[in-house]
């Protein structure tokens, strides 16, 4: 296949029906970026071609983010590629953030009691008076 840029295989008519195109068609426009809410998971376009022209359109499951989509108009052995920039929006209930909050708060170390800590401390400071006393005791001859 020839793949001729501004030839006169082209999309008579470019419509979006779930979301937003940046700007409006146009034939000699080959890129386009649409936004569509975060609850759409397959683009519907509607689109008219010129006689005895053939189309193929991958119409892939969209990801949150940015997906790319490829509209495809064959006709005498040449063929046009509109590419269509899908941005899905991220659904502010991301699925499994109650479940991390849950897992967090579950594994949350207990406070230790501040009485326990003062004991640990005092204990601590009386082993290393210990140790320096054997280890500085005046060596008798």
């Amino acid at each position: 296949m020839v793949k001729n840029k501004y030839s006169d295989i082209m999309l008579e008519k470019l419509e979006i029906l779930n979301g937003l195109m940046d700007y409006p068609f146009s034939k000699y426009i080959y890129e386009y970026t649409i936004t569509v809410e975060s609850n759409i998971n397959k683009l519907e376009i509607s689109y008219e071609v010129e006689e005895g022209a053939s189309t193929y359109f991958t119409d892939d499951y969209l990801e949150a983010g940015e997906n790319i989509l490829y509209l495809d108009v064959f006709k005498d052995n040449k063929e046009e590629t509109y590419t269509l920039y899908v941005y899905k929006e991220v659904s502010e209930n991301v699925s499994g953030i109650d479940n991390y909050k849950n897992t967090l708060e579950a594994t949350k170390v207990e406070e230790v009691p501040i009485l326990n800590v003062q004991i640990l401390a005092c204990s601590l400071f009386l082993l290393i008076i210990i140790i320096f006393t054997f280890l500085f005791k005046p060596k008798v001859k």
